[in-house]
């Protein structure tokens, strides 16, 4: 929610290696970002979380579904490359 509604805002992002906890593993690098709009692009994502994360990735569809959320997910496409200092 608040990535997409920042992205909207301002598309640069600040990308940084980290663990599964989130605890920072490298340097920052600088890129782009956007909310994937088209419905062939989104759908080749999904396919791709589904062959990376399996059974994981159908729970998370499956409560998704139950919560009545799944129509409101959204695709990020990020693009790296550029200047560190200039995305925050």
């Amino acid at each position: 929610a608040w990535k997409v509604k920042r992205l909207r805002r301002d598309p640069r992002v600040r990308v940084t290696p980290c663990n599964v906890r989130g605890a920072l593993r490298g340097a920052p690098t600088a890129g782009t970002g956007r909310i994937v709009d088209d419905p062939d692009t989104e759908a080749a994502a999904y396919r791709a979380f589904d062959r990376k994360y399996g059974w994981q990735m159908r729970l998370v569809n499956t409560m998704s579904r139950l919560a009545g959320r799944i129509d409101g997910r959204a695709v990020l496409e990020i693009r790296l490359g550029g200047a560190v200092g200039a995305a925050t």
